[in-house]
């Protein structure tokens, strides 16, 4: 998983769109951003990380959200 680190904090990028009304079915957001359904099912267990295929597949499927709607970072202790 990659650390990303901005003026403010060090972290991983993490998502929240499987805590929103529209993560919720995984198969109709596996569709929406043209992931396998076992790949999304692998990054809502954190079995794998946000990537930039999933990144941009969310972004598309919901283009009315904002990224900081979408995604956060979550701090570490460091890098």
């Amino acid at each position: 998983m990659t650390t990303y680190r901005t003026s403010r904090k060090i972290g991983k990028l993490k998502t929240k769109i499987f805590d929103l009304e529209e993560g919720r079915d995984m198969k109709k957001l596996a569709i929406l951003t043209g992931l396998s359904l076992s790949e999304i099912y692998r990054i809502k267990e954190g079995k794998r990380g946000v990537h930039d295929r999933f990144i941009v597949g969310v972004l598309t499927a919901f283009p009315e959200k904002k990224f900081e709607d979408l995604f956060y970072i979550e701090e570490t202790s460091g890098v």
